[in-house]
């Protein structure tokens, strides 16, 4: 269980953030009960996580160029 989130009643989308604990591929669902308005209904998504990105070195800026005075 990833928590209950707002959805949008206009469109009908919910958007939620989340950091998975491992690697893999997890299915997603989204129900909803019904109300006095609408019948219930639920979709599902499937969403792999691969290996985290690692850090890149950092960029050392170069020493500008000193030409001699003519």
């Amino acid at each position: 269980d990833l928590g209950t989130t707002t959805t949008s009643g206009y469109y009908g989308s919910f958007g939620m953030a989340w950091t998975p604990y491992e690697e893999g591929t997890y299915e997603i669902v989204a129900t909803f009960a019904g109300d006095e308005s609408y019948g219930s209904s639920g979709a599902s998504a499937f969403v792999t996580v691969g290996p985290a990105a690692t850090a890149a070195s950092p960029i050392e800026p170069e020493e500008p160029e000193v030409l001699p005075y003519c």
